[in-house]
């Protein structure tokens, strides 16, 4: 991270959270005891350490995780974070769709499901509910390229 930044990271409070071979960034808020923030995780993929840590230095976050229904994920994202868990996925249009997603119990990883497919417009317009997000934290298996283009309007 400090490559593409450069000097602008040392400007900054950054905390590092580590979970299973991934790092993830947030930088710390000016005053920590009494702002407000909210966390979407786009693909869970059964792994919350990363938010764990998050809310163990700041508990007043609100957790909104979507993710394909990965073994284990709503349980680790509701009860050790207590956040709001959604099956389905983020794609680029609303709707429900045949997906590949990735199972751990099944012998080649991957099975086909029907899901619920939701544009991130309809999601922060209809699920979300708010203007600000303080972090999006992204691993929908190659899709982030197309969301960020609707994320900045290309």
């Amino acid at each position: 991270m400090t490559e593409c930044i450069g000097e602008l990271y040392d400007l900054f409070s950054v905390q590092k959270f580590d979970g299973f071979g991934e790092i993830k960034y947030f930088i710390d808020p000016i005053s920590k005891d009494t702002f407000t923030c909210d966390v979407i995780t786009l693909g869970i993929g059964g792994e919350t350490a990363a938010e764990e840590k998050m809310f163990t230095l700041y508990p007043q976050c609100k957790f909104l995780g979507i993710d394909s229904g990965a073994k284990d994920s709503e349980m680790l994202y509701t009860t050790r974070i207590n956040g709001k868990y959604i099956e389905g996925l983020v794609g680029a249009e609303n709707g429900t769709y045949k997906a590949n997603v990735l199972e751990s119990d099944v012998a080649h990883g991957y099975v086909e499901k029907i899901l619920p497919h939701f544009s991130f417009h309809h999601l922060t317009s209809k699920i979300y509910k708010k203007d600000v997000i303080d972090l999006l934290l992204m691993d929908i298996e190659g899709d982030e390229f197309a969301l960020m283009k609707e994320l900045i309007g290309i």
